[in-house]
């Protein structure tokens, strides 16, 4: 396992932020050497962490924008049928997050309407 921003990212034209076929860059890839190696050892049947390194050479998400890695989106089957029956009664869809907590429910009004897409 490798962090996020492991590696670098090519340049298109020396543009930072674009990678080589011309499409933005969501995760700004910085050389991060932060990894860990878990292999299974079949004799024991147990797992060991062989390599473990945090040096991480950027900043970390702060909490309250951890809900918008991709990693952590994630819309329940309720809000899902919720976001429908808002939809059939010409209700406002963006309220939908509100309903179920606010701003770090993993999923936001865009999210709502991706899903009626």
């Amino acid at each position: 396992m490798v962090c996020s921003r492991e590696g670098k990212k090519e340049k298109k034209d020396g543009i930072d932020g674009v990678d080589e076929i011309g499409r933005s860059c969501n995760t700004i890839k910085c050389g991060c050497k932060a990894k860990m190696r878990i292999l299974l050892n079949e004799e024991l049947n147990k797992w060991t962490v062989t390599i473990f390194s945090d040096d991480h050479n950027h900043k970390f998400v702060i909490p309250s924008k951890r809900m918008r890695l991709r990693l952590n989106r994630h819309m329940p089957d309720v809000a899902k049928d919720l976001t429908e029956a808002f939809n059939r009664k010409n209700l406002q869809i963006g309220k939908v997050p509100a309903i179920f907590g606010g701003t770090n429910v993993g999923f936001d009004k865009r999210d709502c309407y991706n899903h009626l897409r």
